[in-house]
């Protein structure tokens, strides 16, 4: 059997990428001799044999006689069409030399290519073996219990080696013509095959067009979702158009663009693009609910379970008698609190949380799992590969009520099974029972209709989450989980989806993702739309782009002389860059419609002391240090105050309360170092303002040296009179304490 060296992999990884260069250059020009010629120049660098050239030869034919008929001063009123129809077939090209290079070099494709030699994508032959698996099936119930299982094993097996191999022939499939695009849609979206093999089959183009894209496979999937009846089918051919076309907008091929238009024209499609959108945002922060779990949860359910896992197995805790006389009440308050860490993971799910991810990412080194296909496979029990287990277990009703009601995603069914099987010889008979009997119950319910379109998109999303984070062949496809991108932010949505991406700019607000946020505003951004400069100017302000955010509000305050939210925004921008007296007059204008907003009056006191009205700032922040005693910004500001003012005793003894809190700054060192320079007593002054530039090193995003933190507090410097000579011994001073 031939294998692919170390040489033939990294070549056909350099040709792979000089490909998608070429095609780039191709997309974003339409040059197509310029894209021939290099095609011909990477002609002398690939590997003989890895892809034919007839089709190029045909090609540069019929753009040789064009050419020449331009030459000869002949006007065709066509040349413009079929020249676009020689750039878009060199793009098909381009994708089939992708493709084949793939197959030849890449030791992730080319086992696949080994395995599918004999498989052929013909829609009709397809059709005939799909749906003669369906009435072989239903012919079973006529055989008697023992025939019966050998002739359902023998079925389910031959069936399963046809499916693992059109499974893999479609992934490494060369570029489609609409006419196999269209009976692939007819046949995925029959009620005569079986809805599971429908579903496989889907995910194959998805994860086709993910590896190398295809408009037509594109099409199929938006044709699928258009004429299938199953939900199931119609939420994963959604996933897979989405992904597609998000990964690659086809703009040489308006046909998808007309056909994705079509979709987007109606309401309740946009609605599910929005709402899958945010279910990928959520499976995006996997990480982040598992550390909750893991800290949060787990630990008080694992504390309270009636069961413990030793070097001999799992077996029920003993009970001990005393515990009913010395704490009576200790069973209820365990039950509580196991009620209460149950509703938190219920509430997470809910909220669209991928709460197993963490638990299954371990669990998907089973041999099961080496075969691609059945990532992607609905969960059956009758599956070839699951028959080695224990039949106690895989017959059992727990087994039977997961399949139809579990909580899991089908690779998580799978990865659950098998994991359980392995242990369940050694689990306690009561547990074995219970499980055997389906008296077992997850114990954590779902947050959305089992049936329901968001439950069925969100358990597929978690399956292909888990490909695109734990597989190893993942980097060979588009990840449509990475957390750089948002797919509403291509241009083949955004003539639709404007509404609906504002909606989704504020589910990302309210998820922190600053960055996504960001690329999605300037995908729809509209300058004369006030939705839009109100956000511009919250993303802007995370970003410390202040002079930016200043002028969004100032635009929209244009537009809406009352908007509050533009208002706080500006008076923060200007506060940001210093312009104190605009700050605050904003921040008196906030305060005088939210007079209890503490933020508002501690930024107008912080302003007003930057203006020189040190006494009316001295005043309100004695009077919110009076209502908020534990608040340290208060505090902070205050003791800058009262440092303002001269008044270094009080404003040290402050710095002293801040600096023995957990929660104290680099600035309440520095500033406590200014009250100890100030009143003479240097050697404190140098090491409470080294340990300040020591703070400042460990948060790398407030970095200063010792000149720039006290160039930037020059004003304090100037009210004590302190000279120039003086500045610049104390920042050696404080540069050779923290060397020694």
């Amino acid at each position: 059997m031939q294998t692919v060296n170390d040489q033939q992999q990294k070549d056909g990884v350099e040709l792979i990428q000089q490909i998608a260069n070429l095609h780039g250059q191709l997309v974003e020009s339409h040059d197509f001799a310029q894209a021939l010629q290099g095609i011909r120049l990477l002609q002398d660098k690939v590997v003989p044999g890895a892809f034919s050239s007839e089709a190029l030869e045909e090609f540069e034919n019929d753009y040789r006689l064009m050419a020449d008929f331009m030459l000869k001063g002949f006007k065709d009123p066509q040349r413009n069409a079929l020249y676009g129809r020689l750039v878009r077939g060199m793009s098909s090209l381009l994708r089939n030399m992708e493709v084949e290079v793939e197959r030849k070099y890449d030791p992730f494709f080319s086992p696949l290519v080994r395995l599918t030699a004999s498989t052929k994508l013909d829609p009709t032959g397809i059709e005939q073996k799909l749906v003669k698996h369906v009435q072989d099936v239903a012919m079973l119930s006529l055989d008697e219990e023992q025939v019966r299982q050998q002739r359902s094993k023998e079925l389910y097996e031959a069936h399963f080696n046809f499916m693992r191999n059109l499974f893999n022939a479609i992934v490494v499939s060369c570029q489609w013509n609409a006419d196999m695009a269209h009976d692939m849609a007819r046949l995925l979206s029959s009620p005569t095959i079986d809805a599971m093999d429908a579903l496989t089959l889907v995910s194959a183009i998805t994860m086709a067009t993910l590896n190398v894209p295809d408009p037509q496979k594109a099409i199929a999937l938006t044709e699928v979702f258009s004429l299938a009846d199953d939900e199931a089918i119609r939420q994963r051919a959604l996933v897979g158009w989405v992904f597609a076309v998000g990964n690659d907008g086809f703009a040489l091929f308006p046909e998808v663009g007309e056909r994705v238009a079509d979709l987007l024209a109606k309401p309740e499609v946009r609605k599910e693009v929005l709402q899958l959108q945010k279910q990928v945002v959520l499976c995006q922060n996997a990480a982040r609910d598992q550390e909750t779990l893991r800290n949060d949860i787990m630990p008080n359910i694992m504390k309270n379970q009636n069961f413990e896992v030793s070097r001999f197995g799992i077996k029920e805790k003993e009970e001990d008698p005393m515990m009913d006389i010395l704490h009576p009440d200790d069973d209820d308050r365990k039950m509580e609190e196991l009620e209460a860490s149950f509703q938190k993971i219920s509430d997470m799910q809910k909220r669209g949380a991928d709460i197993y991810f963490g638990g299954f990412s371990h669990m998907k080194r089973f041999s099961f799992f080496y075969t691609l296909c059945n990532w992607f496979t609905p969960f059956y029990t009758e599956h070839p590969q699951l028959q080695h287990l224990t039949q106690g277990l895989l017959q059992s009703n727990f087994i039977k009520q997961l399949m139809l009601h579990g909580p899991f995603c089908d690779s998580d069914k799978y990865s659950f099974t098998l994991g359980v099987s392995s242990v369940f010889s050694s689990l306690p008979e009561s547990l074995r029972n219970m499980m055997e009997q389906g008296e077992l119950q997850s114990g954590m319910p779902e947050g959305d209709t089992p049936q329901g379109k968001a439950y069925i998109r969100r358990k597929y999303l978690q399956d292909l989450y888990r490909f695109a984070m734990l597989n190893d062949g993942r980097k060979r496809f588009a990840n449509p989980f990475d957390e750089n991108h948002v797919f509403l932010s291509a241009p083949i949505f955004t003539h639709a989806m404007a509404d609906e991406a504002r909606n989704m700019q504020l589910f990302l607000l309210k998820q922190k993702k600053f960055a996504l946020l960001s690329a999605l505003l300037q995908a729809y951004y509209d300058a004369q739309n006030a939705d839009d400069l109100r956000m511009e100017g919250c993303v802007a302000l995370h970003f410390k782009q202040y002079a930016k955010a200043e002028k969004a509000c100032r635009q929209l305050l244009r537009m809406q002389p009352d908007d509050e939210q533009a208002i706080r925004s500006l008076a923060q921008a200007c506060f940001h860059q210093a312009h104190f007296e605009e700050a605050a007059k904003h921040y008196r204008a906030m305060l005088a419609l939210h007079p209890d907003n503490r933020n508002c009056a501690l930024y107008l006191s912080v302003s007003l002391l930057n203006c020189g009205k040190a006494d009316e700032a001295r005043q309100m922040l004695f009077k919110l240090h009076y209502e908020h005693p534990d608040d340290l910004n208060v505090k902070r500001a205050l003791a800058w105050a009262e440092l303002w003012m001269k008044n270094t005793q009080q404003a040290y003894s402050i710095y002293t309360t801040l600096l023995a809190s957990d929660k104290r700054v680099a600035t309440d060192s520095v500033n406590a170092a200014y009250c100890c320079w100030f009143e003479g007593r240097i050697d404190e002054a140098v090491r409470l303002m080294a340990g300040g530039m020591a703070a400042y090193k460990s948060a790398p995003r407030q970095t200063l040296t010792v000149r720039e933190q006290l160039a930037a507090d020059g004003a304090l410097l100037d009210r004590y009179e302190v000279d120039e000579a003086d500045r610049k011994i104390m920042a050696d001073l404080v540069e050779r304490h923290r060397e020694q």
